[in-house]
């Protein structure tokens, strides 16, 4: 397991997410400016229904399809809300990063996140999904900022999003001294970057893709 964050894995992670074809826009501020607009309305049925592609496009779907997601996604709308909102209430604010919330302020939502494709895998194969590829990924959108995307084949995948969740958190404050370097080597392939960028996760999920991959 990683035990600390570092320039050099921060680059080698970058490398190997732009060395995937059409990740590139992944990993630019446009991402990000359009996430946030997207969430303008709140987490309705034209916001699901924006998202659900996105999901496709990130490979998070799998096996199942968008159609069978989108149906199973509407019917848990009022929980990822209530989730959503409890987050909210519980750190003050809408703008925090990884090191703002607990644990527990975030595991409603995801909780909610997963049960999405946990109940479409319940219904076609007879046991929980137990993958966080999916829920991460999808809380990630809602909240960039404190959710750590999960990548099967690029970090390797997890099972245990809260004890990923907690040493990404712990990553984080223990890089602080690096903070402004780690920052300044992910803002050359960002774009210019507005308060919506997220780069304390992104810079742990690309650091730890990089401890895989150099």
């Amino acid at each position: 397991m990683v035990s600390q964050l570092t320039v050099a894995d921060l680059e080698a992670g970058t490398k190997a997410f732009l060395g995937k074809p059409g990740w590139e826009s992944d990993l630019h501020a446009n991402l990000y400016r359009e996430l946030s607009d997207a969430l303008a309305g709140g987490l309705d049925r034209e916001w699901w229904d924006r998202t659900v592609p996105r999901l496709s496009s990130w490979l998070a779907l799998r096996p199942h399809s968008k159609d069978t997601i989108r149906a199973q996604g509407l019917n848990q709308l009022p929980a990822l809300a209530e989730g959503y909102r409890t987050v909210i209430q519980r750190a003050g604010a809408e703008r925090f990063d990884l090191t703002g919330v607990c644990w527990s302020d975030i595991a409603d939502l995801f909780a909610a996140a997963h049960e999405i494709k946990s109940a479409v895998h319940r219904r076609k194969y007879g046991h929980e999904l137990h993958s966080a590829v999916f829920p991460g990924k999808l809380c990630h959108f809602i909240m960039p900022h404190v959710f750590v995307v999960v990548d099967g084949e690029m970090m390797g995948g997890c099972t245990d999003y809260q004890t990923f969740w907690i040493h990404a958190r712990d990553l984080w404050r223990r890089a602080e001294p690096i903070h402004a370097q780690l920052k300044g080597a992910l803002a050359r392939h960002t774009g210019a970057a507005g308060p919506e960028y997220p780069w304390p996760t992104k810079i742990v999920e690309l650091c730890l893709m990089g401890a895989r991959h150099r």
